[in-house]
């Protein structure tokens, strides 16, 4: 069961339609809604959601069996928004997007009201700043970017790849990116943005949906259906290395792939604060593989997280690159992009 709220009221009865979605590549998080709302129906209660206001969804499972702490605590608990929320017969509410409304719109032919709610990397997003960074880590250019436009930062890893590097009026997503660029240039990890009940976290790709260790996907109990594709399109096997001059000074070069496909080559200019091999090396791209899934909707399943599929066309353990998920009526469903990572986790158990 789904609970929506404006601000700390539930106006659960009122909310028609909630679409979220996300993309690693893209700045913050996403939720479209829609309320009944029709001011000559005087039976009909009117709530009057503003620009800058709050916008909560969780997720409450009428199938699992409360806790002795949450029975035992008077059969209430209290959630995010500070409004008690009785738990008797079933599990505590999970708070699954928060948000604040950007955007709102009536149309008199339909008598409803549709709002647009973004989560705080928002503020990531559009905020821009100049700074200089020195023999600093790539945390704790994180660290500062997010203290300085207004974030609180919830899970940062310990990534310890040091950068030199001036953001001249960037986002400061931008600057992030460029720092977790480095990053993934020297020791090949790569991490994703979350929002997670208001605190920033920073997830290494590779890492699970929490709250169920044995949760995935299959074809015979939650999957609709799965597509597959790949593409030479984006490749790049061949990086011209130039001084700062333009004078070529070496090459990074695939050759099976020059071979397979013919040569398509990008350029890197030297930059002596960077190891060239290393930063040359990042710009190669191979064979693009692309997958999708439909599916009953599970909120944990976000961008950023990995995980299992088990179907006769797509079966391991996969990143989720961008998700969307319909709610309407109750009823769930979600679109999942994916790239494969490797074997299932249960797989390697066995």
């Amino acid at each position: 069961m789904f609970i929506f709220k404006h601000n700390d009221k539930d106006i659960s009865s009122l909310v028609e339609r909630v679409s979220m979605a996300d993309d690693v590549d893209q700045a913050a998080r996403t939720c479209e809604f829609t309320i009944a709302y029709n001011t000559k129906d005087d039976l009909l209660e009117k709530e009057d959601i503003k620009l800058g206001d709050m916008f909560y969804v969780f997720y409450q499972d009428e199938t699992k069996t409360p806790t002795t702490a949450e029975n035992s605590a008077g059969g209430t608990t209290t959630s995010t928004t500070g409004e008690t929320t009785s738990t008797a017969n079933t599990s505590k509410p999970v708070e699954v997007f928060r948000g604040k409304v950007f955007y709102r719109e009536r149309d008199t032919s339909n008598v409803v009201m549709r709002f647009t709610a973004y989560d705080n990397l928002i503020y990531l997003a559009k905020s821009k700043t100049t700074r200089k960074f020195k023999n600093i880590t790539v945390a704790d250019t994180i660290t500062q970017v997010v203290n300085e436009l207004g974030l609180i930062l919830g899970e940062l890893p310990t990534i310890s790849t040091a950068v030199d590097f001036i953001a001249d009026t960037k986002t400061g997503i931008e600057i992030i990116k460029q720092a977790l660029g480095y990053e993934k240039a020297a020791t090949g990890k790569v991490y994703s943005l979350v929002m997670s009940e208001g605190l920033l976290n920073v997830v290494l790709k590779g890492t699970g949906i929490a709250g169920d260790d044995d949760f995935k996907l299959t074809d015979d109990t939650n999957l609709e259906k799965t597509t597959y594709s790949e593409s030479a399109e984006d490749m790049v096997n061949q990086i011209m290395i130039v001084d700062k001059d333009g004078n070529a000074s070496s090459y990074v070069t695939v050759a099976d792939q020059v071979s397979a496909y013919g040569m398509i080559q990008d350029v890197y200019k030297i930059d002596e604060k960077q190891n060239t091999q290393t930063q040359a090396g990042a710009k190669l791209k191979g064979i693009t593989y692309k997958c999708s899934l439909s599916a009953i909707g599970d909120a944990r399943c976000k961008s950023g997280y990995c995980i299992n599929v088990k179907d006769e066309q797509l079966w391991g353990k996969f990143f989720i690159k961008s998700d969307r998920h319909e709610i309407s009526g109750n009823v769930h469903k979600m679109n999942l992009e994916l790239e494969y990572v490797g074997a299932a986790d249960d797989d390697k158990k066995e």
